[in-house]
């Protein structure tokens, strides 16, 4: 089951800003043809930690005497995640695996359709899953908003709920408009044991920085990679248009508001690099443990 979630993990670190497309595009010539069957009936995914992705596989089976095109797969709603998929031809009897990743955004019940587009029509095949606290103590960086110009830097704080060193292996992002940053109290003296949790502690590892001269909105990931888990945390920033109109009785003040973004650092690397993931390329910032 590893390489399936390593496979719709890549899919999630490729797909920024696209999700919110995918998921509200309406679907269309919706039907259910008893020849062709999904196993298991529906897809369950329960007590998933908050930005730990979980993959599950479902089966279509064309039951029919002629071939099947299954042109599409995509969901309608942003917590699911479909790996990365081609079209293809089923032949009669023949059966696709189709890996679906939950990635949880909120604690709680979450339901979704994926939707399946065929030659013979769509299909709709339901999604139930429940979202749990992060052993960690992350979650996800949603709904902030911040005048175009001013700098978003939320700090990426992790716990470590283990009794043995939580290490860091690895943190980046895919996103061209996302920044990381060492922490400002790390200086080049004191970067040894950065990136190691000692057990039932808490420490900051990482900046993540935003800012952006447009208005819009704006969706990333943050990639953290632990010798324990590897946790995913999504990112949503809408940037608007800014104003000088100021109430009397209060001002306006953003949160995590800091100054303008500094020069990029150098790129940390560890002893022995972790390989990027499948889909990575040139413009993926990486952040790897200090040197010790």
């Amino acid at each position: 089951m590893w390489w399936s979630l390593a496979a719709a993990v890549a899919k999630i670190s490729c797909s920024g800003a696209d999700l919110a497309e995918a998921a509200s595009s309406t679907p269309l010539a919706i039907n259910s043809a008893s020849w062709v069957s999904i196993h298991p009936p529906t897809l369950e995914f329960t007590q998933r930690p908050l930005c730990i992705p979980a993959v599950e596989v479902a089966e279509l089976s064309n039951g029919a005497d002629t071939e099947l095109s299954v042109l599409s797969v995509t969901t309608d709603n942003v917590h699911f995640h479909p790996s990365s998929f081609k079209a293809t031809t089923l032949s009669p009897g023949e059966a696709l695996n189709i890996s679906i990743v939950f990635l949880p955004r909120t604690i709680g019940s979450v339901e979704g359709t994926l939707v399946i587009q065929t030659s013979a029509g769509g299909l709709l095949y339901q999604i139930h899953a429940q979202g749990v606290a992060n052993p960690y103590r992350l979650h996800p960086f949603l709904s902030a908003k911040l005048p175009t110009g001013a700098t978003y830097s939320p700090p990426i704080q992790v716990h470590n709920p283990h009794e043995t060193t939580l290490q860091i292996k690895e943190i980046y992002t895919s996103e061209e408009f996302l920044h990381l940053n060492m922490p400002e109290t790390v200086g080049d003296h004191r970067t040894n044991g950065l990136w190691e949790v000692p057990s039932r502690q808490t420490k900051t590892v990482i900046n993540v920085a935003f800012s952006s001269e447009q208005p819009g909105k704006y969706q990333g990931y943050v990639h953290v990679k632990t010798n324990y888990d590897t946790m995913i945390i999504p990112l949503e920033v809408s940037g608007v248009t800014r104003t000088w109109r100021l109430s009397p009785a209060r001002s306006y003040q953003p949160a995590h508001v800091a100054p303008p973004l500094p020069p990029p650092t150098d790129r940390l690397r560890a002893p022995t690099p972790t390989p990027p993931p499948p889909c990575a390329d040139h413009r993926h910032q990486r952040r790897h443990p200090p040197h010790s």
